[in-house]
């Protein structure tokens, strides 16, 4: 299969995402870095909340570079990126609470499988 050129419009979106992506993991710097999450369920959450923005706004733009051959790729890689993100942020606060065991992590991957799964053959 031969590649298509990439877009200027193309080549500026795929930028201003690799710019947030490294803005988000400067992010979970900081907060790694100067808050402490000991006894503090608020900064639990903020932390997870972050780690998992930062997963999604990775996975968004490689995701995308993956299959942008589709009018709709932009938005299925972000759907996606989300729900890989969603599920870094829930696994965080389960281990964060002391809840996490393989059954849960199975369970929690299961639902946005099956999620994706629903979106997919919406169409």
């Amino acid at each position: 299969a031969t590649l298509r050129a990439v877009s200027a419009s193309e080549r500026t979106i795929t930028t201003i995402l690799v710019a947030a992506a490294i803005a988000a993991w400067f992010v979970v710097a900081f907060v790694l870095g100067f808050v402490s999450p000991e006894g503090n369920a608020g900064a639990q959450l903020i932390g997870a909340t972050v780690f998992g923005a930062a997963v999604a706004l990775t996975l968004w733009p490689l995701l995308w570079s993956a299959s942008r051959s589709s009018p709709s790729a932009l938005s299925t890689s972000g759907r996606r990126s989300f729900l890989a993100g969603a599920i870094v942020t829930v696994l965080v606060i389960l281990r964060a609470i002391d809840v996490v065991s393989p059954v849960v992590i199975i369970f929690v991957v299961a639902c946005a499988i099956v999620i994706e799964v629903a979106f997919t053959l919406r169409r």
